[in-house]
């Protein structure tokens, strides 16, 4: 079972614990008690719950905080804005930066540009085709030669146009376009930067959420599991 689908059973309980642990208390203020007949739910399970939904919601809470409130309220002095919209420049900016000089930097680019250019163009369909056109072009000018124009051809194809020669002359080809200055221009850093800053607030959780969806439902989880054993060790004591 997945942490997803246990974040959607917990979520409830606690929402309904809560209920019931401030019903109860209300209950027991006019002098009522609403669990007499059923002791054990007042004694052990109110607790046991109560403590896993302290656990859920503090957690909660927590990585709702990470985004909430998306805009500035002054009203809210101790907590004004979502830590991640208040630090969305600096977040874009270092994960531009670490874009930039790590599994996105221009060498590691421009290498596996070249790499793979130069596995394209070094394949066989392509070797054959510029063959073919290297013995066309041959046939067409031996043709005008009065006699010997068969042995130029053979000549020209088995020394010039063997697919050793094409390769080197394809590989010579990629070297010769400056793929680094190319790759250089991108400026992967600064694109990444100015797409994260150019995303809304909601866009920018939703993308946040996408990526951690997962991580943060379990955070959810184990805060409720903790704080249902809690629970269970207070009411063994």
């Amino acid at each position: 079972m997945s942490f997803e689908v246990l974040d959607k059973v917990c979520k409830p309980v606690s929402a309904l614990t809560f209920a019931a642990l401030l019903g109860n208390a209300i209950c027991k203020a006019f002098g009522l008690s609403p669990f007499s007949t059923v002791a054990w739910v007042e004694q052990v399970l109110l607790p046991i719950l109560g403590a896993a939904s302290v656990g859920y919601m503090t957690n909660w809470l927590a990585i709702t905080m990470l985004f909430r409130p998306y805009e500035p309220k002054k009203w809210l002095f101790l907590w004004p804005q979502g830590l991640l919209p208040r630090n969305r420049a600096e977040i874009a900016r270092k994960v531009g930066e670490e874009c930039a000089n790590g599994i996105l930097a221009p060498d590691k680019i421009s290498e596996y540009v070249k790499t793979s250019f130069l596995r394209e163009l070094s394949g066989g369909n392509t070797v054959r085709r510029v063959r073919e056109k290297i013995q066309h072009a041959l046939t067409e000018r031996a043709s005008r030669i009065p006699f010997g124009g068969n042995v130029i051809v053979e000549i020209g194809m088995n020394l010039l146009a063997n697919e050793e020669s094409i390769r080197q002359l394809l590989g010579s080809c990629v070297d010769a376009v400056s793929i680094d200055g190319v790759v250089g221009k991108l400026n992967v850093g600064q694109r990444i930067e100015d797409g994260i800053n150019n995303l809304s607030i909601p866009e920018f959780h939703a993308m946040v959420n996408r990526l951690a969806a997962k991580h943060l439902c379990a955070i959810q989880v184990l805060g409720f599991a903790l704080g249902g054993l809690i629970g269970v060790l207070l009411c063994l004591h």
